[in-house]
């Protein structure tokens, strides 16, 4: 049982497991911690993550990276950037960006919702290798500047992946979570933290006030185009200078020399954080040149100076929007890769006027508070009580319109909370029932657009009111349309009986007087303002994102690449257990395994192994799963038996060993008298001796007649027999010596006789009771009181 958190970076992905003990990050299947972002198309299969950079560069125009920048952004948005990276990208239909690889040697085309799907699929199967156990939920960290478009197709990338995301939580949320939980925190007086998180891509900035028991988001502030890897494409742009000038050489011209170049300029930043000048080399980047050069980081801060100074705008407006100034915090924690550089870090100190503080991993923080908060939201786990309080990224407004009337309404704005405490039910009044639209927007774009065709007919005060709400997610939800009118007094519906009797008052009885009847006064109570409620059918217009027809498809087809998948490993593996059987068995066969084989055996085994190679590195270099296994058959055949004798010979000299070991123990206490031993029968015994008797002659006949037998041919000893009589032997010995003994037959004790008219000896005159007189005689306790 546990509760796990993604953390889906730009660069790298993230895993924590909250289970019984705390929190861990988990590792990949190659050990380590960070997985990266990447999904490569093959001609075989998909690479996903690790694999997937490992053969970036042999796969470059199939390789997906940035994966986190384009998945629900409008194509024409995030075209600028589509056009800097190595694959191919259209435009789906809904607008949202998709990608052109070659996979099985055939063209597709896929949405970035289900490449995305693919890499999270990756991501549970890595947490259920880990825990041994299938995953229920998972909690996945976004950033809080996304717009709902990415999170409605982040949330139907979980579900191509088939994963239950109980929560979309916002990175700078997650990781005042993890830093605040285990705290111990002010009842009253909270404490302002403010995290400044850098990532690959983009920088967020929250302000967080801790009280016991809950965390309350003050302020966010975000600049989605500024992170790390800016510094690096400074980098790449001086390099590609200079080497223009020196080499003659344009890194921008191959793709692959501008990735490695990127690679090494990230390479460089990282140590210019921590030395005053470092080198960069790269071997054969272009045209077979080698290229080199140097750079200190006086020079990195003069290059880097703009991208410095456009991380101080998010870190000042949030500030601002907190009310309070950088003096006032509590500390200010620095988290994310991008805040490892000591140059950034001193451009911080410089504009807040105060140390930073670093006790916050900058790559498991994320990964941590989301499986804390997985585990909160699941009825498996008890957890500490821990109130999250977050606000609402972007303010959203609704407008009504019809033909005769628009009217516009703000429902949230960036301090409202997520998700909200109940449905808000908001109102629009009418005078015609005419058709109407309700269109949901905010600053990027509109959200929802619903349309009701036919408002039925009224003649009174009406309105037509709605239940919206921000869920867990963040996402926007409008519900529940309805037509809302007032009723007057006398056109209320007529009343059954029964009712009419319900609401009618108490007879008040009056003064009685004799002779005269009872007089009977109904009192009527005054009605309420009543009103008719009419539900509105309503119809959606397409939003951003897959369709439920798209999105069925996509599952299905990401169902068919997994198995796809499956069969390429399981065939690759097939192929390599091949290839290894053939290079071991002809190893074997000159050395450890050479006095076990006829000359016969050997040689018609080796001309199998040579033939076995040669169609392994010919027609066979690719082919189905089911012919490896038929080849490594046919060689196990011949080579199996050969590699048993040697087993066999090797192992039954201990086998014989300890049955004889176990026979002379047996024997030795059926025949040395022991007094524990002494109830139990001599023919009993005797059964022992008999039976270790006769297995000692069993097994020293066949002993010599093996020793008589040559090795190559089949071990006469059946070691699983051997230990079958073993066991036998101890089995039978120890139903006979541990009976019990019986128990002692108990003696009978003679009776003394007595006599009837034995008299009792008289007391001596010193222990004999004077006589009491009648007054102090003890009294009866059923004696009457006068």
């Amino acid at each position: 049982m546990f509760a796990a958190g993604f953390d889906l970076g730009t660069k790298n992905c993230t895993i924590a497991v909250a289970q019984k003990g705390g929190v861990d990050v988990i590792a990949n299947e190659v050990s380590n911690r960070l997985t990266p972002t990447l999904v490569s198309f093959g001609e075989k299969e998909r690479y996903l993550g690790e694999p997937a950079a490992t053969n970036q560069l042999r796969n470059i125009r199939n390789t997906i990276t940035n994966l986190k920048r384009f998945i629900g952004t409008d194509f024409k948005n995030s075209e600028g950037e589509l056009v800097q990276e190595s694959f191919s990208s259209f435009e789906l239909p809904n607008g949202q960006v998709g990608f052109n690889v070659n996979y099985l040697n055939e063209p597709l085309e896929i949405s970035a919702d289900a490449t995305v799907g693919a890499l999270l699929g990756k991501l549970k199967r890595t947490t259920e290798a880990f825990s041994n156990t299938p995953m229920r939920e998972v909690v996945i960290s976004v950033p809080g500047y996304w717009t709902e478009y990415q999170r409605r197709a982040l949330l139907n990338a979980g579900a191509i992946a088939g994963l239950n995301i109980t929560r979309l939580m916002n990175e700078t949320t997650a990781t005042a979570l993890s830093y605040g939980i285990y705290k111990d925190l002010p009842e009253t007086d909270p404490i302002r933290v403010l995290f400044i998180d850098i990532g690959d891509a983009s920088t967020s900035v929250a302000a967080v006030a801790f009280k016991k028991g809950e965390l309350k988001v003050l302020s966010t502030a975000y600049e989605p185009n500024v992170g790390g890897r800016n510094f690096d494409n400074t980098l790449v742009k001086h390099f590609q200078q200079e080497w223009k000038q020196k080499y003659k050489i344009d890194i921008f011209e191959n793709k692959k020399a501008l990735i490695r170049t990127r690679q090494a300029c990230e390479r460089l930043k990282k140590m210019i954080s921590s030395n005053n000048e470092a080198p960069i080399s790269i071997d054969s980047l272009m045209e077979d040149k080698d290229v080199k050069g140097t750079l200190d980081r006086k020079t990195f801060e003069e290059l880097c100076a703009a991208d410095l100074e456009s991380i101080l705008a998010p870190v000042k407006k949030a500030i601002e929007a907190s009310g309070i100034t950088a003096d006032q915090f509590t500390t200010i924690e620095i988290t994310g890769g991008g805040t490892r550089s000591t140059s950034v870090q001193k451009k911080l100190i410089e504009f807040l006027g105060r140390d930073l503080s670093k006790t916050i991993n900058p790559e498991e923080s994320v990964c941590r508070g989301c499986s804390l908060q997985c585990a909160m939201l699941s009825p498996l786990f008890k957890v500490r009580q821990f109130a999250i309080n977050d606000i609402a990224s972007y303010p959203i407004s609704v407008l009504f319109k019809s033909a005769s009337i628009q009217q516009n309404l703000a429902l949230f704005n960036l301090t409202s909370p997520v998700p909200s405490p109940k449905p808000l039910r908001i109102s629009f009044p009418i005078s015609k029932a005419e058709p109407f639209e309700i269109v949901v927007s905010t600053t990027y774009g509109t959200l929802q657009s619903l349309t009701v065709q036919n408002v039925p007919a009224f003649t009174n005060k009406s309105s037509i009111k709605a239940k919206v709400w921000l869920d867990i997610h963040g996402v926007f939800h409008i519900d529940e349309v309805r037509l809302v009118e007032q009723l007057p007094e006398d056109q209320q519906p007529e009343q059954s009986p029964k009712d009419s009797d319900q609401k009618m008052g108490e007879a008040v009885e009056g003064e009685k007087k004799e002779g005269e009847e009872k007089k009977e006064c109904e009192v009527k109570k005054p009605s309420p303002v009543k009103v008719k409620e009419t539900p509105l059918q309503f119809q959606f217009a397409p939003v951003h994102g897959l369709s439920p027809a798209d999105l069925l498809k996509a599952t299905e087809e990401e169902g068919r690449m997994h198995a796809q998948d499956v069969l390429a490993a399981e065939t690759a593996d097939r192929k390599n257990a091949l290839e290894s059987y053939i290079y071991e068995m002809r190893s074997r066969l000159s050395s450890s395994l050479a006095e076990y084989a006829t000359k016969e055996e050997s040689t018609k085994l080796l001309a199998l192994l040579q033939e076995a190679e040669d169609w392994l590195y010919g027609d066979g270099e690719d082919t189905l799963k089911s012919v490896y296994v038929a080849k490594l058959e046919e060689l196990t055949k011949i080579g199996n038996p050969i590699a048993k004798r040697r087993q066999d010979n090797e192992e039954y000299p201990e086998a014989v060993r300890s049955l004889k070991d176990t026979i002379a123990h047996y024997r030795e206490q059926a025949m040395t008298p022991q007094e524990k031993y002494d109830h139990i029968p001599a023919e009993e015994k005797e059964k022992i001796i008999t039976e270790c008797n006769n297995t000692e002659q069993w097994i020293d006949a066949l002993v010599k007649k093996q020793e008589a037998t040559p090795k190559t041919s089949a071990c006469l000893i059946n070691i699983a027999e051997v230990n079958a009589k073993k066991q036998l032997i101890a089995a039978t010995s120890n139903a006979i010596l541990n009976k019990p003994k019986p128990k002692p037959v108990p003696v009978a004790t003679p009776t003394t006789p007595t006599t009837e008219n034995t008299e009792a000896p008289a007391s001596s005159a010193e222990t004999q009771t004077p006589p009491q007189p009648e007054s102090e005689k003890p009294k009866s306790a059923d004696m009457d009181l006068d």
